[in-house]
């Protein structure tokens, strides 16, 4: 019998090896012919050509799709979609179900999905006496929002966007009494 396993993963095998967290001999076995993909935040010029071939597996499948304006592809393409290819699929799904055979604009996308540098809302120059405590508390609170907004309110998806953990997460959230739709 000839057998191929062809498997994936976001974690760094090395790093878990030398924490002896994973089999190093497994590893050797498995690591045959490595292929490494960049992140899809990384190859901004593939996400039109991704979007295409994602609607037409939704049109075979729902009979209905979408379309952006120039826009919104280039809103889209700015996006750094951190869960990838399937944070992409997901949101292409989402918007072929609550917009069937429309044309989408830039007004039709949610707020995560458009361009906010969190460099560009920091002062480069002090120009004024600030606290420095309440600034950095703002700026958690609007990056626990958005992390929130874009995880649909799932915590623990959230926290992994913010490199947080779960329940630390939690407790940020209630020391600035935020609310979240789901654990």
């Amino acid at each position: 019998m000839n057998v191929r396993i062809i498997s994936a993963t976001n974690k760094n095998l090395e790093e878990l090896i030398k924490a002896n967290r994973f089999r190093e001999d497994l590893f050797y076995r498995l690591n045959v012919f490595p292929i490494q993909v960049p992140n899809l935040r990384d190859r901004a010029e593939d996400i039109p050509l991704l979007i295409e071939y994602h609607l037409d597996k939704i049109q075979h499948r729902l009979s209905h799709r979408v379309a952006f304006t120039d826009r919104a592809l280039q809103l889209l393409s700015e996006y750094e979609w951190m869960g990838n290819i399937r944070e992409l699929a997901n949101f292409l799904e989402r918007m072929v179900i609550m917009h069937p055979n429309c044309v989408l604009d830039e007004n039709d996308l949610a707020p995560i999905y458009k361009k906010s540098s969190a460099s560009s809302a920091l002062p480069t120059v002090i120009d004024s006496p600030i606290n420095i405590k309440e600034y950095i508390a703002k700026i958690e609170q609007q990056m626990i929002k958005s992390a929130l907004e874009r995880s649909n309110g799932i915590i623990h998806l959230a926290a992994t966007y913010l490199s947080l953990g779960r329940t630390t997460l939690i407790e940020k959230m209630k020391k600035y009494n935020m609310t979240a739709v789901k654990g």
